[in-house]
């Protein structure tokens, strides 16, 4: 009997069966960015017009909190959010209005470059609490060459004097730690220990090493900036034993972002929340209040191709979008071990994170066959290099500690 009601636990986990209700939103604020990274996804700039306004904004809002959850945590992204500050300042009282009166918990976090932070972003980042998700792209000659700004010949400097203004206050207890992600490009390659050194210096322990997603400027430029997955493993796998080293040799507790949510699958079998699982983990909106099953499908909606866009805001609510047809089939489209055969083979395919919309990019279709693609290779590489290294009981331990103090 315990086996059988393990095994439904299991299943119900594995399939999130009953637990299609997404508690992390990502509002777009616009296009319009004080930065011209060569790699954005979005196409921002400093002369976009596409913005949020306040009314789309509430509906957006609105529209979340139909769903029916205790807790929302809501993203505000862009471009750079604070070129649409007076709009945001208004949704995030907005929205901490209406959970107050609804009994609810929520939690706000803001995508930012950190180039320009004024005084009244400080004060506004420590009154609501707010997270603060940044990137950091290396040393300075590497930060400034992939993240350019008009107004900025130094980002570098710019970002890191502002960031550790918010590791002051989190390090006070004011707010949260800031989320800090390394886009990995072409001229990141061979600086992998240098990149993890500029985590080291700052004491923020979390790392996150992103694959470039051939989006926006960084598809028209993958010649120049882009590489192969077998580029990217070489400096992964440099960088990943790296940090295994700072732990074991060092006693200096740092750990990457996506390694450890696939340790979490691999090593708790708790897969569902740790998987890319679009809708049911997440939803992402654009200006004019489309709804989309993820920030890159947003992104891929934004240049008119909407192909991943479900419903508006206007008129709808929760119930509506989940029994419409394009969110059931977005939802089925996560789980490639039912739907195609070469995956089911896989025995990585129970924790595999290949998501959608990278399946679109590839093929041109949502069912595309993934095992043929760059993405599906990087993984199966990634989990033959996790397995192998859970052979040696002193990195085991270590994965195991990560997996215990880290959410």
């Amino acid at each position: 009997m315990k086996d059988r009601l393990s095994n439904k636990k299991e299943i119900l986990s594995r399939y999130i069966i009953n637990d299609i209700y997404p508690e992390e939103h990502i509002i777009s604020l616009g296009r319009k960015c004080n930065s011209n990274c060569i790699y954005c996804i979005n196409n921002a700039g400093k002369d976009s017009t596409e913005m949020l306004d306040l009314k789309t904004g509430k509906k957006i809002i609105d529209f979340i909190f139909t769903i029916p959850k205790d807790y929302y945590y809501i993203e505000f992204t862009g471009g750079e959010p604070f070129e649409n500050f007076d709009v945001l300042f208004k949704l995030t009282d907005y929205a901490k209005n209406k959970a107050f009166l609804l009994n609810k918990d929520i939690h706000f976090s803001v995508v930012s470059n950190l180039i320009d932070l004024k005084p009244e972003y400080i004060k506004f980042i420590i009154r609501n609490n707010i997270t603060i998700c940044t990137s950091l792209d290396g040393p300075k000659h590497l930060h400034n060459k992939t993240r350019k700004s008009p107004y900025y010949k130094d980002t570098y400097s710019n970002t890191l004097k502002n960031l550790k203004k918010i590791i002051y206050y989190s390090k006070k207890g004011v707010i949260e730690t800031p989320n800090i992600i390394t886009t990995v490009t072409k001229y990141s390659l061979a600086y992998p220990k240098e990149i993890v050194d500029e985590y080291i210096k700052l004491n923020i322990s979390r790392i996150q090493l992103g694959f470039l997603e051939p989006l926006g400027r960084a598809e028209n430029l993958w010649k120049s900036i882009g590489y192969t997955y077998k580029d990217y493993l070489d400096f992964y796998f440099k960088a990943i034993n790296y940090i295994i080293y700072l732990n074991i040799k060092k006693e200096i507790p740092v750990y990457e972002k996506g390694l450890l949510l696939l340790l979490r699958s691999v090593l708790t079998q708790n897969n569902s929340r740790h998987r890319a699982i679009d809708i049911a983990n997440r939803l992402a909106y654009d200006c004019k209040g489309n709804i989309y099953p993820s920030d890159e499908t947003r992104i891929i909606g934004e240049e008119k191709d909407f192909t991943f866009k479900i419903l508006n805001v206007e008129n709808n609510n929760f119930n509506s979008f989940i029994h419409n047809k394009k969110t059931i089939l977005f939802l089925i489209s996560n789980f490639q071990e039912l739907i195609n055969p070469l995956c089911s083979k896989c025995p990585y395919s129970f924790y595999c994170k290949i998501t959608t919309h990278y399946s679109y990019i590839c093929s041109g279709r949502i069912f595309g066959n993934m095992i043929d693609s760059e993405r599906c290779q990087l993984f199966n590489k990634i989990f033959e290099f996790i397995f192998k290294k859970l052979e040696d009981k002193e990195i085991r331990k270590l994965f195991n500690i990560w997996i215990e103090l880290y959410p």
